[in-house]
């Protein structure tokens, strides 16, 4: 009735937009650990924390290529995390959905941040990505899986 589970992710979100002259470089790994408590067949409630590293980019360039600004951070975020879902398991093989997933974050540190540029907007940027993918609570809704069990 009760699973302790070991998960890692990466993901990166590459952006290049020519027609605006910018470019969205954002990588991220999460390393977390959870226990997944049945209380039924298949439904769940899940508690546990996660620790992520980002790295983030964010380039503008003028319509003749000069770079206009640049900003860019890593940082690093420990989240509780606390959900609910449904999973299936035949033999090996299972399925599953988080109906709902909380992350909350406890910590978070900026290892290094650069803005290159004059603009008041650059400045605002850095400030509110850093809030946006290291500081902010956040929710996600239906996300389905697949796997194999050993």
């Amino acid at each position: 009735d009760t699973i302790l589970e070991f998960t890692y992710k990466t993901n990166s979100i590459n952006e290049d937009d020519r027609k605006r002259y910018n470019d969205y470089i954002i990588y991220w790994e999460s390393l977390s650990v959870s226990i997944k408590q049945f209380l039924g067949n298949s439904f769940y409630l899940t508690i546990g924390g996660e620790y992520r590293k980002l790295s983030y980019n964010y380039t503008t360039y003028l319509a003749n290529g000069v770079l206009e600004e640049n900003t860019q951070f890593s940082g690093s975020s420990t989240l509780a995390t606390f959900g609910l879902g449904n999973q299936w398991q035949w033999a090996h093989m299972f399925m599953g959905c988080d109906w709902f997933i909380m992350n909350l974050p406890m910590s978070n540190k900026v290892n290094n941040e650069s803005s290159v540029g004059t603009f008041s907007s650059n400045i605002n940027r850095l400030t509110d990505d850093k809030a946006k993918y290291l500081e902010n609570f956040n929710m996600s809704f239906v996300q389905f899986y697949l796997g194999a069990s050993f």
